[in-house]
């Protein structure tokens, strides 16, 4: 969480040099009280104003890499894959 809001990653740039990874703040509460209305993530991002300013923030992938090491209380291991494919 950065300013009291979470910060989900919404979109990798992989166009040449390093992975850039934007995080968009998701507007879950919204989300929470009419969750049918936006079921599939794009739709969350779309409304949640993802492309306007102040509602994303880009960082590398080492500047991400780097935060997590300094900050590892923060996340916690990965203990599975979840794999989803739609139709």
């Amino acid at each position: 969480k950065i300013d009291d809001r979470e910060w989900r990653p919404s979109r990798i740039n992989l166009n040449g040099g390093e992975p850039l990874i934007s995080f968009c703040s998701l507007d879950y509460s919204y989300y929470a009280k009419e969750p049918w209305r936006t079921p599939m993530d794009v739709q969350l991002r779309i409304y949640s104003q993802c492309k306007q300013p102040g509602r994303s923030m880009t960082y590398s992938l080492s500047d991400v890499r780097r935060y997590m090491k300094s900050h590892p209380s923060e996340f916690i291991e990965p203990s599975g894959l979840i794999h989803h494919e739609t139709r």
